[in-house]
């Protein structure tokens, strides 16, 4: 195909049980049939979101064709739309080719919003494992993979670069997957090559919702998709703990979480559940790369401090005025308030801060964080404020720190 812009899509074979079945889309790619057998080549409207297979095959091609010429002068040839799928080589081997012109190109106007689409549908229930390898000769393409019309995997293949992913899924029979490409490359069009199949690796049928992703951990924020593997109802779920009800919150978009949480999900009809309760469980991560050590957060938090929200650098878990960080640089407790704090420094070398009447504290400075500790002095409280002038220090700054000291 000598299009501005192609991009070939190939699914390669997945690691399955015996007895599995295998669909190759690069091998049973068809030029007469559409559909064939459990693929399908069309069209998704980028707008509405409608699937629409391809009516013509013109030189191995499946897409929109017309007969006619852009200048309305000379003989009529075919022109495609703005995509079509085939069949194509790289370096000896076979690939599936789908081609999308640059954005802007003749004839547009008739297919505004085409996506080109390749569609695997069931044969009958279980777990799928799709694997394919994409790459693009020119310009950037994008590639989108939908389980029933809802985004699970969304992945940019730049110019000159291959991208590989696998993924596994459960369907019902007559459950679809659409692998959609869409044009990065704008006016500059794209070319680029794909590869592989779609494996049947167990039978049963899947549970009454499948959740993506499954479970597990996640930092700062997580999207998790539900997907009704039933032929009816509607979902309801539960973010806290408790079963849903028919009350529940009812699943109608991707639900977004940013802490800790368990989703339970069931399916409703006409007022009463008709499936088992499905539960899925997401941890977040506050403990990453940041300059702390394990064994820091482990000593005042304990073994499970991945998870637990005091442990981020900039929490104040004793309610101190200090942060994590900070607590760690003077080597103060982060859970124990009277373990030494932050003065709030109004004035330097005089500082202002809140004590307990009748207690004594001990003033200790850092130069600089990390800096040996200096006790600068010996404190009686007699109220709840006082002030210290400290007229040793000699640098610009300093950190303070109050340490209370026994009775």
């Amino acid at each position: 195909m000598n299009f501005a812009r192609t991009v070939s899509l190939l699914v390669l074979p997945s690691v399955c049980a015996w007895g599995a079945t295998t669909y190759d889309f690069v091998e049973q790619f068809s030029t007469n049939q559409n559909p064939s057998g459990v693929w399908s080549y069309g069209s998704r409207d980028s707008v509405t979101g409608a699937f629409t297979l391809y009516p013509t095959n013109w030189q191995g091609d499946w897409g929109f064709f017309a007969y006619t010429n852009a200048d309305l002068t000379g003989p009529r040839v075919w022109l495609m739309g703005m995509a079509a799928i085939g069949s194509g080589q790289s370096q000896g081997a076979p690939v599936l080719v789908v081609g999308c012109r640059p954005d802007g190109s003749f004839p547009d106007a008739w297919y505004p919003a085409e996506q080109p689409t390749l569609r695997f549908t069931a044969p009958q229930p279980g777990t799928y494992g799709v694997h394919f390898t994409a790459g693009s000769e020119w310009g950037d393409a994008e590639f989108v993979l939908r389980l029933n019309d809802q985004g699970i995997l969304d992945q940019l293949a730049p110019v000159g670069q291959t991208i590989t992913n696998s993924v596994t899924v459960d369907l019902i029979t007559g459950g679809v997957l659409n692998l959609t490409v869409v044009n990065q490359g704008g006016l500059a069009g794209a070319r680029g090559l794909l590869s592989g199949t779609v494996t049947l690796t167990t039978s049963n049928p899947p549970p009454a919702i499948t959740f993506y992703p499954s479970g597990g951990l996640f930092t700062n924020s997580l999207t998790v998709l539900l997907m009704n593997n039933l032929s009816s109802g509607v979902v309801n779920y539960t973010t806290n703990g408790p079963n849903p009800t028919v009350s529940s919150e009812r699943y109608s978009a991707p639900i977004v979480i940013t802490a800790a949480a368990e989703i339970r999900a069931a399916v409703f009809d006409n007022g009463a559940m008709i499936s088992q309760v499905c539960t899925a469980s997401y941890a977040r991560v506050y403990a990453i790369d940041d300059e702390f050590p394990a064994s820091w957060r482990e000593q005042y938090f304990g073994a499970g401090y991945l998870t637990d929200p005091r442990v981020s650098r900039e929490a104040d878990p004793d309610a101190d005025g200090s942060t994590n960080w900070e607590e760690y640089l003077a080597a103060t407790h982060p859970l124990d308030n009277t373990s030494g704090f932050k003065a709030a420094v109004e004035a330097v070398p005089q500082i202002r801060f809140a004590i307990e009447p009748w207690r004594t504290y001990r003033i200790i400075r850092r130069d600089r964080f990390g800096s040996e500790p200096t006790v600068v002095a010996t404190v009686n409280a007699t109220n709840t404020v006082s002030t210290f002038v400290d007229t040793s220090v000699t640098l610009g700054t300093g950190f303070y720190v109050l340490e209370l000291l026994p009775p």
